[in-house]
């Protein structure tokens, strides 16, 4: 019988091995392997097999316990050398842990924005089979579309639609003397509670909304107009003219709900408020509907069916090429806002930005604990080859310098918790996240975050591991082994990787800032300061509003009182135009302008400056012709060549054609992402829903407290609702702004970590180099020289970082730029200005601990020599 067929069973030899060192595996499966044969020989292959395994299965019990027993002496005795390194050199532990610490915030902060990101709307139980049925790019379909589809498509198993009310504006509730506008109140089904998740506090989902004048309300509605008291069965006056009775109080919506209702009515009292015309009409675009699916249907095979649905329901007269499809509940967060569509939005490429932006900050923090822990190679060269010699395996050392890592980290764990708290509501108002940070009940985020420490620790300190247990005994024991090429390439490599972060971060910053320096300080051709414009909500304050001007104008603090239909910020509305001179095969597109309605004041207020022609005066208001003023984009977009008294008409209008009796400037009612677009102003003071009125900077907040008085006795029991201009166009660059409010802690971090990294690893070379320092002032050298020496070759890294970072930086930022329609120049100075601060930076960072070493007297540094 050949040797190898008297090899013992193999996966019991594995068994074996796993438990025991590889010294002792050698040893017992030696002796094992010896009897084995010989009973091989003697008593058969199936009696050795058996009696190996007996041996084998005897023996484990023992393994298992010396193994652990061995795994547990050994990590204690890790944990000792580990504890005294950190003991023995405080400050590289301190620097090491805040840097650490900084990471791991910056991971946990940026993992809870995407958890809580992608949460959205995922707590409903069949959110994967939920849709919104959308069309034309817009959120509202006609009331009769789903219930057809349902009828028509048996994929489809619940349907559920609201009348959003509050898309025409916020309405007027009203319980005793309590009166408030509310922006969240919808009509609905009752089969809005079978398709979503909502949880109920009082009342009875099967009969909340069974009536017209059932009125379902959240707590925070119920606290708001009740207090502590009960308010199942409280009757809330409507408008001043429909009273609900409070059948039900809900649990306050979850933060990542696309949903932003507050008060539910009845979809049955809709026949209450609106004509037929408008609730069963399919050209009526005023519902949102949703529809659920079957387990086992597609969306795309019910959409495929959708254009034939289309044509068999829409009459002649109401019938357009409507492109309706089904929008995932999932992905409303993440898509782009449609008209009509409630709850915030993200860009999904700012979880991308976020995630990677706390990546590099974490990475940052691993490259200091792997540079300083290269560099101390040679303090602990001593140990390392001791151990060696006295049997240490290389991966033992590897394990060692990660268990020193890890419990670094776990130190850090706490302290990142508290950076936590305290940058928070920072990053909290920069990404819309909910403003309480709270790891209550989170226990697999929890989790999350200790995984994420214990693998920072581990990667932080692989590179010092392998790199300390390569290096070769003989050299360690003859004190040969210094900060060899490779090290020192190695370190080379992490200071020139750190800089070239920060270097582009402070470039992507300057250039952002830049940008929105640019925007805030634009000349947008519309005056925007002290601006206070006030909702004109209903009928009865709109038609008090010439008494409320009059009184208003009088005070000293105010320049000018003017009325208009919609904030041209908004975008204004889509008028559909008839001009003078027309082409006849023009496009309805092309005959879109748009536009708000106006008074005699508006241009005044807003100081939009008239071009040619005149403003509209006391004259216009005419019952037989309306008057018009365009913009420089209108005059070019329409070929008019003549503007001043061509005829213009809005189809809309039952007027015959108008006239045009002015020019203005071109300004931007948009933001700066968008060219300006042509814009009319048409005089039409039936139609002002808004004031804007004009104060005195001087005297802002004495006319501000004037003009409530006066809206008080004016329009008693209607709430003031007013808001500055300038705040509603801030909204329009939010996220710009939080773009580079981001890039300015981004920068912080990873220039604080870089220059932690360098003051350590600066440190470390200055404690080393003690000595030759002390020899070098002796023989003459003077303190700069000594200076020189030090920070030479980091200059030098330093300055080559630009190689690297000025290319990308410039990249990335152009790609951004060219979002705008309006921007900055990228200008050299960004780049030069970056760089400069870095080289500032480092430069401060060495002479500061450089200076202290070369300052010393060389006796005290060689006394013992």
């Amino acid at each position: 019988m050949s040797i190898i067929s008297k090899k013992p069973p193999g996966i019991a030899a594995r068994i074996v091995k796993f438990f025991l060192s590889e010294e002792d595996f050698y040893q017992c499966s030696g002796d094992l392997e010896e009897v084995y044969r010989s009973k091989l020989d003697d008593e058969g292959k199936f009696r050795a097999v058996l009696w190996y395994y007996t041996q084998i299965l005897r023996s484990l019990p023992v393994y298992i316990e010396g193994s652990i027993y061995g795994g547990i002496m050994m990590i204690k005795n890790y944990l000792k050398i580990s504890l005294r390194c950190i003991r023995r050199n405080r400050l590289y532990s301190i620097i090491n842990i805040t840097g650490l610490s900084i990471g791991i915030a910056a991971a946990i902060l940026v993992t809870f924005y995407i958890q809580f990101e992608l949460s959205y709307d995922r707590h409903h139980p069949d959110s994967g089979r939920i849709y919104r049925i959308t069309a034309n790019n817009m959120a509202i379909t006609p009331n009769p579309l789903a219930k057809a589809m349902k009828e028509e498509m048996p994929e489809i198993v619940e349907i559920v639609r609201f009348n959003p009310v509050n898309l025409w504006g916020d309405r007027l509730f009203r319980y005793r003397e309590r009166i408030f506008y509310e922006k969240n109140f919808v009509l609905t089904e009752s089969s809005i509670f079978n398709m979503f998740s909502i949880d109920f506090v009082y009342g009875d989902p099967e009969t909340a909304l069974s009536t017209p004048a059932s009125l379902v309300i959240s707590e925070s509605i119920a606290k708001k107009y009740f207090g502590d008291a009960e308010p199942i069965g409280k009757v809330i006056n409507y408008e001043n003219k429909f009273d609900f009775v409070v059948s039900a109080v809900i649990k306050d919506l979850p933060e990542n709900s696309h949903l932003t209702f507050e008060i539910l009515g009845s979809y049955h009292v809709q026949n209450e408020f609106y004509p037929k015309e408008y609730t069963d009409r399919w050209g009526s675009w005023n519902f949102i509907s949703y529809v659920k699916l079957d387990e086992n249907a597609v969306a795309q095979n019910i959409e495929k069916k959708l254009p034939e649905f289309i044509r068999s329901h829409w009459t002649d007269e109401d019938y357009r090429e409507n492109t309706i499809k089904l929008q995932s509940l999932e992905d409303i967060h993440f898509s782009h806002a449609q008209f009509a569509d409630t709850g915030r939005k993200t860009d999904i490429r700012f979880l991308y930005f976020y995630g990677i932006a706390a990546f590099f900050v974490l990475m940052l923090a691993c490259m200091n604990f792997a540079n300083l822990a290269t560099a101390q190679s040679v303090k602990r060269s001593g140990e390392i080859g001791l151990r060696k010699v006295f049997g240490a395996k290389r991966k033992q050392i590897i394990k060692q310098f990660i268990i020193e890592s890890s419990i670094l980290s776990l130190m850090a764990f706490p302290i990142s918790i508290v950076f936590c708290s305290f940058l928070y509501p920072v990053f909290a108002k920069m990404t819309g996240l909910p403003l309480v940070f709270s790891l209550e009940g989170k226990y697999g985020f929890i989790g999350t975050m200790l995984l994420i420490t214990m693998s920072t620790g581990i990667l932080a300190g692989c590179y010092p591991g392998i790199f300390v247990s390569s290096l070769n005994i003989i050299k360690i024991l003859k004190k040969a082994a210094r900060i060899n090429s490779k090290g020192l390439s190695i370190r080379n490599s992490l200071i020139f990787s750190q800089f070239s972060i920060s270097v582009f971060s402070l470039c992507c910053m300057l250039i952002i800032t830049g940008q929105n320096n640019y925007i805030r300080n634009k000349n947008l051709g519309i005056d925007n300061e002290n601006i206070l414009v006030i909702r004109l909500r209903n009928k009865d304050v709109r038609q008090s509003f010439e008494s409320f001007r009059q009184e208003v104008s009088r005070l000293s603090g105010v320049k000018s009182v003017s009325g208009f239909s919609l904030l041209p910020l908004t975008g204004g509305y889509n008028f559909l135009s008839t001009w003078e001179g027309q082409y006849p095969g023009i496009s309805d597109n092309d005959k879109i302008l748009k536009g708000v309605a106006v008074d005699t004041d508006f241009l005044e207020t807003f100081a939009i400056e008239v071009l040619k022609g005149r403003g509209f005066s006391e004259n216009d208001r005419s019952e037989s012709v309306k008057y018009y003023i365009l913009n420089e984009a209108a005059v070019k977009h329409t070929g008019i060549d003549n503007p001043i008294g061509s005829k213009f008409k809005l189809d809309y209008d039952r007027y015959n054609m108008g006239e045009v009796i002015g020019v203005v400037k071109d300004f931007h009612f948009t933001s700066l992402h968008s060219q300006i677009e042509p814009f009319i102003f048409v005089l039409n003071e039936r139609s002002l829903y808004h004031s804007a009125i004009k104060i005195d900077g001087n005297e802002l907040r004495s006319t501000m407290t004037s003009i409530s008085e006066i809206w008080e006795e004016i329009n008693p029991g209607q709430p003031l609702e007013s808001f500055f201009y300038y705040d509603e166009l801030n909204k329009m660059y939010s996220s710009d702004l939080a773009l580079g409010e981001a890039f300015i802690y981004i920068s912080f971090l990873v220039i604080f970590l870089a220059g932690i990294g360098l003051f350590g690893l600066t440190s470390y070379i200055v404690e080393n180099s003690s000595k030759e320092i002390g020899v070098r002032r002796i023989l003459g050298a003077k303190i700069y020289m000594i200076i020189s020496g030090i920070s030479g070759n980091f200059v030098k890294i330093i300055l080559l970082t630009n190689i690297i970072a000025f290319p990308a930086a410039y990249y990335i930022m152009n790609k951004w730029l060219e979002s705008f329609a309006y921007r900055t120049e990228i200008s050299i100075v960004s780049f030069l200005a970056s760089s400069l601060i870095m080289f500032l930076i480092a430069i401060l960072t060495i002479t500061s601990r450089s200076l202290r070493a070369a300052s010393t007297n060389p006796a005290d540094i060689l006394r013992y020599e």
